[in-house]
């Protein structure tokens, strides 16, 4: 195995086990979660790393219209998955990363899914969005939202 899918595959375990306290199913099965993140890495996923001095840090799993099933059938993108270490949280690094290098390249129509009882991630997600200006945009559920999520669509 690489070290670039190893240090994937760590890190994706870690933001599973994270969520897991918003929703106690998520990692119930390592293997599993392994998948899933092959899934990422070797499906028809734009997988992005986070890095910082030389490190990978985090990850942005996103989706493009065309490129693969899983995305709303009006949206152009769907962010699939974002993670950050907690010791790289609140300092700037996802939010300058989604700017410049996902709503700064990427323009459109976009999805994602909130885990309701993740408020650091709610708060982060408004403070986003307000700085690149998206406007909000109201979609039909299409299934993958849950009682625990919230889907959210918004322009940018």
């Amino acid at each position: 195995m690489s070290r670039l899918r190893e240090t994937r595959l760590r890190l994706y375990h870690e933001y599973c086990r994270e969520l897991n306290r918003y929703d106690p199913l998520i990692y119930r099965d390592k293997n599993e979660v392994t998948k899933w993140a092959t899934d990422y890495m070797n499906g028809q996923y734009d997988w992005r790393d986070i890095y910082v001095n030389e490190k990978i840090v985090g990850f942005i799993i996103l989706a493009h219209k065309g490129e693969t099933l899983d995305i709303h059938p009006r949206a152009d993108h769907y962010i699939a998955q974002t993670y950050i270490q907690k010791e790289y949280r609140m300092k700037g690094f996802m939010e300058k990363y989604l700017l410049e290098n996902v709503f700064g390249q990427h323009k459109g129509l976009y999805v994602m899914l909130v885990i309701d009882r993740n408020f650091g991630a709610k708060q982060f997600w408004e403070k986003i969005l307000k700085k690149a200006e998206a406007r909000p945009c109201e979609l039909d559920n299409v299934g993958a939202e849950d009682e625990n999520t919230t889907q959210v669509g918004f322009w940018i």
